[in-house]
């Protein structure tokens, strides 16, 4: 049975996410300039396709659906909002240390939503393995590769937007 979508389980969500935020704001980094603002922003618009995505993963079969409330927190807050400041705060640092900080912090986020939600629970990755572990740590280790995907993005909407940062 799927724990209900309560206030409090919601307002405990939205704590984790700042939480983990928190974390990821040790870097001692601040996105101060308007560029990296307009930045922050355009990238923040991937909220909306992560919402989409997830609905149109979930109809063809390779994700569990994600109920409204949770695909909106999740897609909106975290993927809209959560990425491009964790995106921010590991500019310039390792590859495997970037895919380290968002696969973790992905991988206790959607244990969390298991546990408060009954979401995210699928039985393996793709045809790779069984079991809800390998489902979320399969869906983490894309949100892994996300930050790689941004990159090449902010490089080609700045040929678009102007008044970006591009590095």
């Amino acid at each position: 049975m799927t724990p209900p979508f309560t206030l409090d389980r919601i307002v405990l969500l939205v704590l984790f996410y700042v939480a983990l935020l928190v974390i990821a704001g040790l870097s001692g980094r601040r996105i101060t300039t308007p560029e990296e603002r307009r930045t922050f922003l355009v990238l923040a618009l991937s909220g909306i396709v992560a919402f989409v995505s997830n609905n149109l993963l979930a109809r063809i079969g390779w994700m569990t659906p994600l109920p409204v409330v949770n695909n909106l927190l999740h897609s909106g807050l975290w993927i809209g909002l959560g990425f491009p400041y964790m995106w921010f705060m590991t500019r310039g640092k390792p590859a495997w240390m970037i895919f380290v900080v968002f696969l973790t912090n992905s991988l206790i986020l959607k244990y969390v939503e298991l546990n408060l939600f009954g979401t995210w629970n699928g039985d393996g990755f793709i045809g790779l393995g069984r079991g809800t572990f390998v489902y979320i740590l399969g869906w983490a280790a894309v949100d892994g590769c996300l930050p790689f995907v941004m990159s090449p993005a902010v490089r080609l909407l700045g040929r678009f937007v102007p008044g970006m940062v591009l590095n």
